[in-house]
């Protein structure tokens, strides 16, 4: 892989509290991560695990996902159209708390996103675990979808 470019992924590293370690888990290979007990290590792991991602990516005739490039032109601000009877109900939630639509309105957004990422980073850690589990490698597609395994597992999430 091109030290350039592997240098370039998004690689975030959480807690894992059923595995007790950190896990590192690159953006751009949905089913790239990597167990250590420390930040550092499970950086480090993930960083040495992206030059075989590469390689399977290569093998399977799959491109290479390009690097996920930060955006700053966000103003904080947008125009939202809703149904007549949705603005109601939020305006009557936001009354009934005390605080501005406004301010309502990100604070469900702020928990509902919260909520899709803890979601995410759990399905991520499934998929990590159950290919550890396993014995063997699980590679994903950016749809989730299994590209490669060695040993042959099948990894079922279900959410509600």
């Amino acid at each position: 892989m091109n030290k350039q470019i592997q240098n370039q992924y998004s690689i975030r590293v959480l807690w894992s509290p059923e595995d007790g370690e950190f896990v590192a888990l690159v953006d751009e290979f949905p089913g790239l991560s990597a167990l250590a007990p420390t930040r550092e290590q499970a950086l480090l792991e993930a960083e040495l695990l992206l030059p075989d991602f590469e390689e399977i990516h290569r093998q399977q005739g799959h491109p290479l996902p390009k690097p996920k490039v930060a955006k700053n032109d966000f103003s904080g601000q947008i125009r939202l159209r809703l149904p007549k009877s949705l603005h109601a109900e939020l305006a009557r939630a936001a009354d009934d708390e005390g605080v501005s639509l406004n301010t309502y309105m990100v604070q469900m957004l702020s928990q509902e996103t919260t909520k899709l990422q803890i979601l995410n980073s759990v399905r991520e850690m499934q998929k990590a675990h159950s290919s550890s589990v396993e014995g063997g490698s699980v590679l994903f597609d950016e749809k989730n979808s299994v590209i490669s395994s060695t040993p042959s597992i099948s990894v079922n999430t279900t959410v509600n």
